[in-house]
């Protein structure tokens, strides 16, 4: 829940709900195959289109959306804090999170943080250095955090070896780029 997917905030149900864009359709497919039993149906496929939100008009690319079934042992977890959930994140979380959130350029890996409070980035890179021995920076503009070029290596081959490496994200922003 810290990448792409969140647990719905109806009081009585606790859905789990990821989207990713058609481009990522293997890695959603991916995702539903660990989480199948959990669901009702596979990933469902939305058109592109336009949406109102807040009062502003939002350009929505297609794609794919992951729903489970409403599961109320989530709403334990939709009630954890963003601090709570880096504490229990794993090397399978650090993958999904930056393969969710983050940017690959040629040298380095930047994440996006997003609303995260400044608590919880200076958590985040905590976290990245006690559990991971990464030492990312936060950038200038506060929502970012940006990871060396030797850290970024490292990040590579913790996804190529815990993310299967013929998933359309793994060739997009790790073997495939530029």
């Amino acid at each position: 829940t810290l990448g792409d997917g969140h647990i719905d905030k109806r009081e009585k149900y606790a859905i789990y709900i990821e989207s990713h864009a058609e481009n990522q359709k293997d890695y959603i497919f991916w995702k539903y195959n660990i989480l199948k039993n959990l669901c009702a149906s596979e990933p469902s496929y939305y058109f592109e289109k336009d949406t109102e939100f807040n009062g502003k008009i939002y350009h929505c690319q297609a794609g794919y959306r992951l729903e489970t079934r409403s599961i109320d042992a989530l709403k334990q977890i939709r009630n954890k804090t963003i601090s709570q959930r880096l504490d229990e994140v794993d090397e399978l979380g650090l993958c999904t999170h930056t393969l969710d959130d983050g940017y690959r350029d040629r040298h380095n890996w930047e994440v996006c943080l997003g609303d995260w409070t400044q608590e919880e980035i200076d958590k985040y890179i905590l976290i990245m250095n006690q559990k991971f021995f990464l030492y990312p920076h936060q950038e200038k503009d506060k929502r970012y955090v940006l990871f060396n070029s030797n850290d970024s290596k490292i990040i590579d081959q913790k996804i190529l070896k815990n993310i299967p490496n013929e998933l359309d994200i793994v060739q997009y922003k790790i073997l495939n780029r530029r």
